[in-house]
């Protein structure tokens, strides 16, 4: 991932997540459009949940990661289309630059609920959806120089060592991570 540095953050303007939802409450349910710059304004959202809940850091670093992740892989994969990056190029980069010259109204949907005894997220897009079933494993020795192929395989581990889940539907465009919390 490619983050941006204070100068590149002080040249534009700082949207919330209200901008991008048209109207709607920021209740436990968003329908996002497929833009990369709404990426941070729900993770900041959803961030701020997980910190009201009463998470420890550990559980909001490896959670809101995995949201972030969850969102650029709806975007950029699913509704987009983008099968696979170049060596060092960066998924959202890429698809912020595709997206300036050609924009899609597919959507992107979250349900959220967030409390002191559960984390549960789901992230539909409106793309063909993929076999999450046979995707390799990227730390296998023929895959660890590729540049692709790690997001799924990082949202898998960061559960896990939460003790949480991951699951995904039939037709492969949705996924749901969930955590119950003691």
């Amino acid at each position: 991932m490619g983050f941006e540095n204070a100068e590149e953050k002080e040249g534009r303007e700082t949207k919330k997540l209200g901008d991008f939802l048209g109207g709607q409450e920021k209740g436990d349910r968003w329908e996002l459009p497929t833009d990369m710059d709404v990426v941070d304004p729900a993770t900041d959202e959803f961030e701020e949940r997980l910190k009201r809940a009463g998470c420890t850091p550990e559980e909001i670093d490896h959670l809101s990661l995995s949201f972030r992740e969850m969102l650029i892989n709806g975007m950029a994969h699913g509704n987009m289309g983008i099968p696979e990056i170049n060596e060092g190029e960066d998924l959202k980069a890429r698809a912020t630059q595709e997206l300036l010259q050609k924009s899609t109204a597919k959507k992107v949907f979250v349900a959220l609920t967030v409390s002191k005894n559960l984390v549960k997220v789901t992230v539909e897009d409106q793309g063909e959806g993929f076999d999450w079933r046979n995707i390799p494993d990227p730390s296998a020795e023929e895959n660890v120089l590729k540049t692709h192929g790690r997001g799924i395989f990082l949202i898998r581990y960061r559960l896990e060592k939460l003790g949480g889940s991951v699951a995904f539907n039939k037709k492969g465009n949705e996924i749901s991570i969930a955590l119950e919390r003691k």
